[in-house]
């Protein structure tokens, strides 16, 4: 049996252009990073010192209300008038003026002042006196005796307590 043998077809010529439809994939285009050198521009280190001076106007203008206060609200409620401007002062800043960095260095300011009044982070508070704690006992015994912790690290009651002569 012989082979036959595909016929080649002839192109069919259109009197239209040809258009070539090859689909061409994207290249993703490498750019050097180099780091903090992006993210630090001339345009964003402008922008970071105008925040830092609106926000430092924000605290000397909460300064200004305090003093401006201390002298027209006296008695028992002068704290919470203060206080109150300054939160008023600090929402109109915000919401009329358009100025979030001031408002924000004015809170900043003001949580800065109620932080004084905090016991625990206020450093001249007494908690208590220095000679509280060595009053008690380290620890109790089931019975209610007091145990004290001797140079060995043990609890032992005061009666079994070893004291050098010139503490007797």
């Amino acid at each position: 049996m012989a082979k036959t043998r595909k016929r080649k077809r002839t192109p069919v010529k259109s009197a239209a252009p040809r258009i070539n439809r090859a689909v061409k994939t994207a290249r993703r285009r490498r750019t050097k990073r180099s780091g903090l050198a992006d993210a630090f521009t001339p345009s964003s280190a402008k922008a970071a010192a105008m925040d830092m001076v609106k926000g430092s106007l924000g605290g000397l203008a909460t300064a200004v209300i305090e003093k401006g206060m201390s002298k027209i609200a006296t008695g028992t409620n002068a704290k919470l008038l203060t206080n109150g401007a300054v939160l008023l002062g600090s929402f109109i800043t915000h919401a009329v003026m358009k100025q979030p960095s001031v408002s924000s260095g004015m809170m900043g300011a003001q949580a800065y002042q109620w932080s004084k009044e905090i016991p625990g982070l206020n450093d001249d508070a007494e908690f208590a006196d220095e000679d509280a704690l060595a009053d008690e006992p380290d620890a109790f015994a089931e019975d209610g005796t007091p145990l004290y912790l001797n140079e060995g690290g043990e609890l032992v009651s005061m009666e079994e307590m070893e004291f050098a002569e010139e503490w007797v």
